[in-house]
């Protein structure tokens, strides 16, 4: 019997789970392993300089939100010379969005990695990072997801810094699935991060060098904003579900508001339920929040029937053991292409995320960007314990809660996250896309059918945490993920 279960976005991330659970680690351990084994592994999905939340349900006392989420720089005034591009690619049925040193955010996942580590961490920081480092150090085959997404990307982003061409082509080709995947200074950022502690991108050499590079490149971060990030203890939102008790990401991200307000107008996750709700929540999410999206999104979701909330381009890695689970998404956005000088870091491009960045003038620096991550994690009145969450953009919170509904009505964690979905995407247009399986009611929207499970629609991980004892993990098929029962 094991007891820890994960389920990884892909499989050099499974493995670093396993390493430190072998050697003691516990959910959270583990989970933050695998979460820096993608940042590693999973180039152009998800990097070094990311953001991330972390939401952790101890055995004993309430669930927390560890938000590392990306911030807005500028605490020592604006670049006078940003360097910014603006670019479209097809990727996910077409996006533009800004790339480049202007559009890095300050990465926070860090920071919430090593204060949840902290407080809940079984073995050493430097057993958490060590299979990373070791994958950084040897190189990680290419795998389909990051494949997929650099036949968009690569010429466009990740072409634009020598450093990562280097590591992303071979010869005059780009890489393939397989291929290795070597970046250089990888291997000793980590391990400069291993033995100084997570702070050290913020307010050791690491982070000087860091802020140096990105400034003189004409980025917008410069040595006070990291200096200044922290890492925040939020109280999560919660809701009941049936008989689940749901805690996820509260403001002011805006992901766990839209997924506990879909859970909420479709209790029976029926196509056209599914779909009426999704009109109006991601209506309102693509909406131009205002200047204070916490009093913004509290309105909204005091608005829904029967007030059910109670409130005080990513990866996502879910874990549970010995009654504590941990569910982690991290996100860079679509990736700026920059590296800083001999660090290896892939930056984000978290001011370029042009759907969530929203008005840029309203920024303010040090303020957190705006988010759909919705890292969740639950308790039902049978002792069971879960954490779930997923990677897919908007389609982040439809992919939860249709996963969720199914789980409340029965279906087993497997059935559960295979079960086809339905995305609503409200945008100049309005277009209902669904995978083979839904009967889609009749419309006056677009139609978007696909001929099967396909990636778009996320890729929704699943760890619980039994009252015998027992764990077990599901991972989404229409992703890369492997699970690890240990």
């Amino acid at each position: 019997m094991g007891h820890v279960a994960v389920a990884a976005p892909s499989p050099a991330a499974a493995q670093a789970a396993a390493n430190v659970i072998d050697l003691g680690g516990g959910a959270v351990d583990a989970a933050i392993a695998a979460a820096v084994a993608a940042m590693v592994s999973e180039p152009g999905v998800v990097s070094p300089g990311a953001g991330a939340f972390v939401t952790v349900w101890p055995a004993a006392g309430s669930a927390v939100v560890y938000d590392g989420y990306m911030a807005v720089p500028g605490l020592g005034g604006p670049n006078p010379e940003p360097v910014e591009h603006m670019v479209s690619m097809e990727y996910g049925g077409g996006i533009t969005t800004e790339v480049g040193p202007a559009s890095i955010a300050v990465p926070g996942a860090w920071a919430a990695f090593g204060l949840a580590h902290d407080e809940h961490g079984t073995v050493p920081w430097r057993e958490v990072i060590a299979p990373a480092i070791d994958l950084a150090a040897a190189g990680t085959p290419l795998g389909p997801t990051s494949a997929l997404y650099l036949d968009y990307s690569l010429v466009p982003v990740f072409d634009r810094d020598p450093a990562g061409s280097r590591a992303l082509r071979s010869g005059e080709g780009p890489l393939r699935v397989g291929d290795l995947v070597l970046v250089e200074g990888l291997a000793a950022s980590l391990e400069r991060l291993a033995s100084h502690g997570a702070d050290d991108i913020y307010r050791g050499d690491l982070g000087h060098a860091i802020a140096l590079d990105l400034w003189e490149r004409g980025s917008h971060i410069g040595a006070e904003d990291l200096r200044a990030f922290r890492a925040e203890r939020r109280t999560p939102l919660q809701m009941n579900l049936g008989q689940w008790e749901l805690a996820t990401n509260p403001p002011p991200a805006v992901g766990g508001a839209a997924l506990f307000a879909l859970l909420a107008l479709a209790p029976t996750g029926t196509p056209a339920e599914m779909i009426a709700a999704q009109r109006l929540v991601l209506g309102w999410r693509r909406g131009d929040l205002s200047d204070d999206r916490v009093i913004e999104i509290r309105d909204f979701l005091a608005s829904l029937p029967g007030d059910p909330i109670r409130s005080a381009s990513t990866a996502h890695v879910s874990a549970a053991g010995d009654d504590t689970v941990c569910a982690v998404t991290l996100s860079a956005g679509y990736g700026s292409g920059v590296i800083p000088t001999g660090t290896g870091m892939w930056m984000n491009n978290g001011l370029g995320e042009l759907e969530l960045v929203g008005d840029r003038d309203r920024m303010r620096a040090g303020e957190r960007l705006n988010s759909n991550m919705a890292p969740t994690v639950g308790k039902h009145a049978d002792g069971r314990s879960l954490a779930i969450g997923s990677p897919g953009a908007d389609r982040i919170t439809s992919a939860i809660a249709q996963t969720l509904i199914h789980l409340e009505h029965g279906a087993s964690p497997a059935d559960a996250v295979s079960a086809p979905r339905v995305h609503v995407d409200v945008a100049e247009t309005v277009t209902i896309a669904h995978e083979p399986g839904v009967v889609v009611p009749a419309h006056s929207d677009s139609n978007r059918a696909f001929d099967d499970l396909h990636m778009y629609f996320g890729g929704v991980g699943v760890a619980i945490h039994h009252p015998d004892g027992s764990v077990t993990a599901t991972t989404d098929p229409r992703r890369n993920g492997v699970t690890v029962t240990r």
